[in-house]
């Protein structure tokens, strides 16, 4: 518990961290491609190396997760990432319309109970934003270990009248595997070393 406060206090105090709405909309730089839940944003960092041109932005409403991931940021030297400690309820405030060009969603909690399905990072409010934020042929992707969060997506794409472009229950076994998409989270270490699938998707509006 000390550690996680004091992680929480030292987060803004980091170069690269930023906390709440910082009201940059229209303003990020492009192209741009955001992280939503990146938890110690391991994965943002990955894709700030491998886009030194873009802005890469890691959201994650807990700055203690987020302090690991601007703390490697800022030891590699990046200046093209940023880490924001807000909620992704906030999306539509802090980016403009047609805004974004890439999101991921990497690992997100499963919220496996049926009163908590508005917070799943697909449900529908949550599609509705990244539509709008999104520019055209903008892209989502999303990564997990759940099957039953990853059918549910699915689902809710297809009455939505989404078709993923991008679909595979084994993203480590199946062509879609590169330097991007294969970028292991330290959750993702974890369930790959417990023997499990990783469910992979991208689609467009």
């Amino acid at each position: 518990m000390r550690d996680k406060r004091l992680k929480k206090e030292a987060f803004p105090k980091l170069a690269l961290a930023l906390v709440g709405n910082p009201h940059l909309a229209g303003n990020w730089g492009r192209p741009l491609i955001i992280e939503i839940g990146a938890g110690k944003g391991f994965f943002s960092v990955n894709l700030a190396q491998l886009y030194p041109h873009a802005t890469v932005l890691a959201l994650d409403a807990k700055p203690p997760r987020l302090w690991y991931g601007a703390t490697l940021a800022e030891n590699l030297k990046l200046d093209n990432i940023r880490f924001i400690a807000q909620d992704a309820v906030m999306l539509e405030e802090m980016f403009a319309p047609e805004e974004v060009d890439k999101i991921w969603i990497t690992f997100p909690d499963p919220y496996p109970k049926k009163r908590h399905i508005r917070r799943r990072l697909t449900a529908p409010s949550f599609l509705q934003s990244y539509r709008k934020i999104l520019k055209p042929l903008g892209e989502v992707h999303l990564k997990t270990d759940n099957e039953a969060f990853f059918d549910y997506t699915l689902e809710v794409l297809r009455l939505e009248g989404v078709t993923p472009f991008i679909v595979t229950r084994d993203l480590h076994a199946s062509e879609f595997l590169n330097e991007e998409t294969g970028f292991k989270t330290s959750y993702e270490e974890t369930f790959v070393g417990q023997g499990l699938k990783i469910h992979y998707l991208a689609f467009r509006f």
